[in-house]
């Protein structure tokens, strides 16, 4: 049963300038929209900063690399689809 809570669009700029724009959805919404697209999840990860970036800010490189925050990614496929 998916929550009551609705999804929250975030526009943010961040240090560098950047504008970016997110959804905050509760992971059983997202899990459950994506069955009823006909979607099953074939892959869930949360990605972590490359460590490229570490130089920038270590102490939160070191924090994200333990903690991964803020973006969950997935890989679905079509129900009833072979496995690739």
């Amino acid at each position: 049963m998916p929550s009551e809570q609705a999804p929250r669009l975030i526009r943010e700029t961040w240090n560098s300038g950047l504008q970016v724009s997110y959804w905050i959805v509760p992971l059983e919404t997202l899990c459950e929209e994506a069955y009823q697209a006909g979607f099953v999840i074939e892959r869930l990860w949360e990605p972590r900063p490359a460590a490229s970036t570490a130089p920038l800010s270590p102490r939160h490189y070191q924090k994200l690399t333990r903690e991964p925050t803020g973006f969950l990614a997935l890989r679905l496929r079509p129900a009833g689809a072979a496995l690739a």
